[in-house]
């Protein structure tokens, strides 16, 4: 299981604590207010990217040895064994941590990957012509009002 937290939820109770000297050389877990499965994290990124890819569930033992494998042939492969140690160990804490020591609502997972979402081809295509027809209208003005002078 995993428990996304966004970034500016990180950098505001790290600032917090450093400012609080009652959090002097305490440790404290901190995680997002939801839990999922990396299969979870990965459908929702690309059912908001509207990608269509199929998961296949594989053992540990298994994607270690693929991965290993695929190392040793390509230099930077995405996946290291490392992140599946990762992975293998549970990385949460109680929803109510950051609330109950920070006081600091954690953001939702899915409220925050709109810089994530991918538009279709026609309407980034619509909206660079948009910025490039606007550009090039406000030369012509510009030409226009030079030349009146």
């Amino acid at each position: 299981m995993l428990q996304p937290l966004w970034v500016e939820d990180l950098v505001n109770v790290m600032i917090w604590s450093l400012d609080d000297p009652e959090t002097i050389n305490h440790t404290y877990e901190i995680g997002g207010s939801e839990y999922f499965s990396l299969r979870q994290i990965v459908e929702i990124i690309m059912d908001l990217q509207h990608v269509h890819r199929w998961l296949f569930a594989l053992s540990p033992t298994t994607m270690r040895a693929l991965t290993v494998t695929l190392e040793s042939f390509w230099r930077n492969f995405p996946v290291s064994s490392f992140w599946l140690d990762y992975l293998a160990v549970n990385r949460t804490c109680p929803v109510d941590n950051l609330p109950r020591q920070f006081g600091l609502m954690p953001a939702r997972f899915t409220y925050r990957l709109d810089y994530l979402k991918r538009l279709p081809w026609y309407e980034s295509a619509w909206k660079q012509i948009g910025k490039a027809s606007s550009g090039a209208t406000e030369k012509i003005l510009e030409a226009v009002r030079t030349f009146r002078l």
